[in-house]
């Protein structure tokens, strides 16, 4: 498991969320321990948001140029509550929307209404057998459908 925590669909298509939605976003959930930062070219993070809440460990949320993904560098006890609030920006327009570490070794699928709790107890890892059969759609995108090398 890595210290990064990535939000994307199972897809290419960028997400349904403008930079200025997820930059209220952040400031009405975590309020003035959040500070916002737009980046430009040649970042290819368009939006920044530093949280640093009081007595807690302080994390970075990026939103990619490309609305491609979401990321995070929060430590893994805080991925579900940084995962349940990203899969809350993002409407239920049918696409399947998932969270992974940058070392692919678990992912959820974040489901819409999804609290923290419902994040944390739905994570796969991918240490357990025979997860690829059952899930050959996030198989294929970490390169594990017996396609790839």
């Amino acid at each position: 498991m890595s210290n990064r925590l990535y939000i994307r669909g199972t897809t290419a298509a960028p997400l349904p969320v403008s930079f200025e939605a997820l930059a209220l976003a952040a400031v009405a959930r975590w309020g003035c321990a959040a500070t916002v930062v737009r980046r430009r070219p040649p970042f290819h993070v368009e939006v920044e948001v530093q949280v640093d809440p009081p007595g807690g460990s302080g994390f970075q949320i990026d939103y990619l140029r490309t609305r491609t993904a979401i990321s995070t560098d929060a430590l893994p006890d805080r991925w579900p509550e940084v995962a349940a609030w990203a899969r809350a920006l993002v409407p239920d327009d049918g696409r399947r929307l998932i969270a992974f570490d940058a070392a692919m070794t678990l992912h959820v699928d974040l489901l819409p209404g999804m609290r923290p709790a419902d994040v944390a107890s739905a994570v796969v890892d991918h240490g357990t057998p025979g997860w690829e059969e059952r899930d050959p759609e996030v198989a294929a995108l970490f390169g594990r459908d017996g396609r790839s090398p």
